[in-house]
């Protein structure tokens, strides 16, 4: 009797967790994270990352999920305008863009924007030619 308890709270336990898990999914729009982004500033995850009109609400528990791409670091300059750069700080975002393998790259950039992180002036046209070099492959 006790071990069918066990068993009966062990799949109460699962079926929560997948719930969650779908829910999380449906809270995405069911699409790549890139595709997300786009629909939700209404420009390109590049131009919205460059020059954001659209507040993100670093506080709302419905966002989606942020990846990382090993760039922990660039999170201190979330908010800075994309004009207020120091080259060195450029030079931080050019060696990730440059790091990653050309499948990540639109992920990062949709990474980059759920962090509320601008790119720097500097390095927005190098993102985008290696964006347009990734979906024209």
């Amino acid at each position: 009797m006790s071990t069918l308890i066990t068993l009966l709270i062990l799949a109460v336990a699962v079926g929560l967790l997948i719930r969650r898990l779908v829910r999380m999914i449906r809270q995405n729009g069911g699409e790549a994270p890139d595709a997300a982004v786009s629909a939700e500033c209404g420009g390109g995850c590049l131009s919205c990352s460059v020059g954001c009109t659209t507040p993100i609400d670093l506080t709302d528990k419905r966002r989606p999920m942020i990846l990382y791409y090993e760039d922990e670091e660039l999170d201190r300059f979330r908010g800075r305008a994309a004009d207020l750069y120091t080259e060195m700080e450029t030079q931080e975002f050019r060696h990730v863009l440059r790091t990653l393998q050309d499948a990540d790259v639109p992920g990062w950039v949709t990474s980059i924007h759920r962090r509320g992180i601008h790119f720097p002036a500097g390095v927005a046209d190098e993102v985008t030619h290696r964006l347009s070099m990734v979906m024209n492959q």
